[in-house]
């Protein structure tokens, strides 16, 4: 008895539950989310519903007044959020609507429509901007923005030097964080402006700095053509077919979604689709109408196919320019190290100065220094000769070549703290003695 009274229960509330989610039966065109007043927008040919995103309650409904200069079409106009105003700008012409309770009204006065076909518009702070565009057979690179006292478009300045990239139209953009972020565009022909040529080159616009920078894509990375963007602000999320792909531009990094079939035809219509951080927010059409739904965002993306960066793999490249330059760090400090230990001795004729301190030599002296200096190894029985002085004995010439190297030693420990003359023997006969000048001694010969 209980199961049959909630049957029959249930039997009568129904179509007022389905009524209540399902009491439009115009077309929706476009779906937007603003996420700074808590209200979804579900905007038709002339009309507005408005919802709850967390309940899906329908907080407001009405009938639009449009612009005569706006065509009963939203499908090519970009929304976004200002103070909790609703600003909506036209895709193709770039001019500039706000939603006035009732009316949708024009709010700019710019004269350059004409030249701003299809350029990519977004928000910096609370400000619109748009870049590229075409018109009249020539494209444009320029960065605009909507001024509020002009109430017209204006050029933005960039910095002096910086890259600048391609003309384009029919870009793909992202705007994150004080960067402007393009992937791909169409430009012309320059050969032929009625012709256009397919853009694959991904760019950055930093507004702190001013400047274009190019971003070097992988060549794996699969980049879908015919796609569109998801509306969100943390990822570039752009539909291709059946498929989802999320670009994250700020981590070079990517994924692939195929999106949960319960949603399949959701993700069909990508202009009545959106996402915030935690949900997916989706129109569902019926003959009744049609009702605003949503769905864990983790849930409706939740058969990822692939993933990767978009950016080109360095890592080889950067692994040898770090070893590169960690060699040449190590060579650096072997050669700091080794001419901080050199001495550089400068020989004059009758003196040998080390900085601003000499010391008086005389003609042997100056000899034996000249023979260290290009031999490095000297033999001692060619140092006993160079002192050799025929009236003296063999023993007394063996004492003052003695006496020489011993006095040059002792003269040179005063003045830079160590000897410069050592002996040793010679590794192939170990009768012979060498002379040998210290490698840290650097002889240098100067003319007086």
């Amino acid at each position: 008895m209980p199961f049959i009274l909630i049957v029959l229960l249930y039997t009568i509330i129904h179509p007022f539950l389905i009524f209540k989610g399902q009491e439009f039966f115009w077309v929706p065109q476009k779906l937007f989310l603003a996420e700074q007043s808590q209200k979804l927008y579900v905007f038709g040919e002339n009309q507005l519903a408005i919802y709850d995103p967390k309940t899906l309650e329908i907080l407001e409904s009405k009938t639009l007044l449009i612009d005569s200069s706006l065509t009963k079409s939203f499908l090519g106009v970009h929304f976004f959020e200002r103070n909790e105003d609703v600003i909506g700008v036209q895709g193709e012409s770039g001019r500039v609507y706000m939603l006035q309770d009732t009316v949708f009204k024009r709010i700019d006065r710019s004269k350059i429509n004409e030249g701003l076909h299809n350029g990519f518009t977004f928000q910096h702070q609370d400000t619109l901007f748009r870049y590229g565009g075409y018109g009249f057979w020539k494209v444009s690179r320029q960065l605009i923005f909507y001024d509020e006292n002009t109430r017209g478009w204006e050029i933005y300045p960039i910095r002096m030097h910086s890259e600048l990239p391609p003309e384009l139209f029919s870009i793909t953009g992202f705007y994150k964080n004080g960067k402007l972020y393009t992937f791909n565009g169409i430009s012309n022909n320059p050969y032929n402006p009625i012709e256009n040529t397919i853009n694959k080159e991904f760019w950055a616009f930093d507004f702190a700095t001013r400047s274009w920078e190019e971003v070097p894509k992988s060549a794996d990375f699969n980049y879908p053509m015919n796609q569109t963007p998801i509306p969100n602000h943390e990822l570039l999320y752009l539909q291709s077919s059946s498929k989802i792909l999320a670009v994250d531009p700020e981590e070079s990094n990517y994924q692939l979604f195929e999106p949960n079939p319960l949603y399949f035809k959701a993700v069909n219509r990508n202009d009545l689709l959106s996402f915030d951080a935690q949900y997916a927010y989706f129109v569902t059409l019926s003959t009744d109408g049609f009702k605003i739904e949503n769905a864990p965002l983790s849930f409706f993306l939740s058969n990822r196919v692939a993933q990767g960066t978009y950016l080109r793999d360095y890592s080889l490249v950067y692994f040898s320019i770090g070893l590169f330059l960690l060699g040449t760090i190590l060579i650096l400090f072997w050669l700091q190290k080794r001419l901080e230990k050199r001495i550089s001795l400068h020989l004059h004729s009758d003196f040998v100065r080390y900085k601003s301190s000499r010391i008086p030599i005389n003609s042997i002296q100056f000899n034996v220094f000249f023979e260290l200096k290009d031999h490095r190894e000297v033999l001692a029985s060619h140092i006993k000769d160079l002192v050799h002085t025929p009236e003296l004995s063999n023993a007394q010439n063996e004492r003052n070549k003695l006496l020489l190297i011993q006095n040059l030693n002792q003269n040179f420990n005063r003045l830079i703290g160590k000897k410069i003359i050592h002996e040793k023997r010679s590794p192939m006969d170990k009768r012979i003695k060498l002379y040998v000048l210290d490698d840290t001694i650097k002889i240098i010969i100067k003319k007086n």
